[in-house]
């Protein structure tokens, strides 16, 4: 029996965006400590996200150049943590309907091999 190795990667970046991911609060890099927070940041009950189209378009435009599967829905999920760091105490994650799906990268080696 031959065996293939198949290598699964999770892939984080930091996209350049003029607001967050789940909220309307611009993302400023190198901004003071807490001046670019609101009520979602703070996880003040009761609010919701919203997803960046901006990131969301960076996402499908990735996904289409390694040829993944696009999600005609996504639904992003809750994944609790108890850290010091973390005060809302869960982070936003996609676990069964992810935007950009099962995709492929071709290496080229420097022997000529795939």
């Amino acid at each position: 029996m031959e065996w293939e190795a198949v290598i699964g990667l999770e892939v984080h970046v930091s996209l350049s965006t003029q607001s967050k991911l789940f909220s309307g609060t611009a993302s400023i890099f190198g901004a003071d400590p807490n001046t670019e927070a609101n009520i979602f940041d703070l996880a003040m009950p009761g609010t919701l996200p919203v997803l960046n189209e901006e990131a969301l378009r960076m996402a499908v435009k990735f996904g289409l150049s390694i040829d993944a599967e696009i999600g005609k829905r996504s639904v992003f999920d809750r994944k609790n943590y108890f850290y010091p760091d973390l005060p809302k105490g869960y982070q936003v994650t996609q676990l069964d309907f992810p935007t950009v799906g099962k995709g492929s990268l071709t290496i080229n080696l420097e022997d000529g091999s795939e």
